[in-house]
């Protein structure tokens, strides 16, 4: 059974919040925007991101590859898998499908009212969102 549009919404809000949040405290604990002048120059135009990504993994990366899911995913019964087979994608998939989710965000999004519920980088990676059997 599909994963409904709504458990996905929530469980993507979830994983946003945590991701920032524990963002937030790699930038602190690093010192990465400790000065004045750490916010001249392009410098931190990539450290931001590379800590946005970090946090994503910290947070997802061992649920997401071991189970297809993120914590919040986890948090409301759902996972990732193959679109033809029930089972996990491959990690290079999961990782493609999360750089079409940070470059296209607003037109990724859009497509998950489709019928069949498949956002973009699910098109994309051959993926779907479906319930998790107990």
């Amino acid at each position: 059974m599909l994963g409904g549009r709504g458990r996905r919404l929530v469980a993507s809000v979830i994983d946003s919040v945590l991701v920032v949040l524990l963002a937030f405290f790699l930038v602190v604990a690093t010192g990465t925007l400790e000065h004045a002048e750490d916010y001249v120059g392009n410098g931190w135009m990539i450290t931001i991101p590379l800590l946005g990504v970090a946090s994503y993994l910290l947070l997802n990366g061992r649920l997401l590859f071991k189970r297809g899911q993120t914590v919040g995913k986890a948090a409301l019964g759902i996972m990732i898998v193959r679109a033809e087979a029930p089972d996990i994608p491959a990690i290079g998939l999961l990782l493609l499908r999360g750089v079409v989710f940070l470059l296209l965000p607003v037109v990724d999004l859009l497509f998950i009212f489709r019928r069949d519920r498949r956002c973009l980088h699910d098109l994309i990676c051959r993926t779907r969102v479906v319930r998790r059997r107990p």
